[in-house]
């Protein structure tokens, strides 16, 4: 049978810039998907969906923002009635709208479904398992705070994936399709710094 979500058009919304362009597209019938934390700008409200896919016990020990603002605020947008749900490794009891992200799909419906590095990667191949037809990504940033080296080309291989099942997509990034270079050097650590990303336009 055909698909419930044959028309899906999904729009994922990062921290970096651009992110409020991708919220706009809301009005174009886009779902709009949310993660991480909420800012004061775009939260839950504003979105049909949100993400935290880090495990709860990893952010209650190792994430202050989730002790200290994160939790209270999904917890009074639930009580408030709030509809959108957090998907999270599983349901957990304290948090009435959390999901479990169905990873397990993941891993049987793609050939390479285990192959994870970050989150919009996980949620580019969400928005295939659920047959989207075009996908936008806003706000990315790969070469910020803790992102690992290989989630640039794990998002990168997805977007492939995305595009070979001839979904459409769009990146508004400043942070993808580059050509990175590994430089060898006797650069001493602390006394010689540069920055380690070096733009050549």
């Amino acid at each position: 049978g055909l698909s419930a979500y044959q028309s899906l058009k999904v729009a994922i919304i990062g921290h970096g810039d651009y992110w409020d362009q991708g919220v706009e597209l809301s009005k174009q019938g886009f779902e709009v998907w949310g993660l991480n934390d909420i800012r004061p700008t775009f939260g839950p409200e504003d979105a049909d969906r949100w993400f935290q896919l880090h495990a709860l016990e990893y952010l209650e020990e190792f994430w202050p923002p989730w002790n200290t603002t994160m939790r209270s605020k999904w917890e009074a947008y639930w009580a408030k009635g709030g509809k959108t749900s957090l998907y999270m490794h599983q349901h957990y009891g304290g948090l009435s709208g959390s999901v479990a992200f169905p990873k397990d799909e993941i891993y049987q419906h793609f050939p390479r479904g285990w192959y994870h590095c970050g989150s919009f990667d996980w949620l580019v191949s969400y928005a295939l398992l659920l047959d989207a037809i075009e996908i936008r990504l806003f706000g990315i940033r790969l070469t910020h705070n803790n992102e690992p080296l290989s989630a640039r080309a794990c998002l990168e291989y997805w977007l492939g994936v995305a595009e070979g099942r001839g979904c459409k997509t769009e990146v508004v990034s400043y942070d993808l399709f580059y050509t990175f270079q590994l430089l060898r050097s006797h650069r001493r650590y602390g006394w010689d710094d540069s920055r380690p990303i070096v733009d050549l336009k």
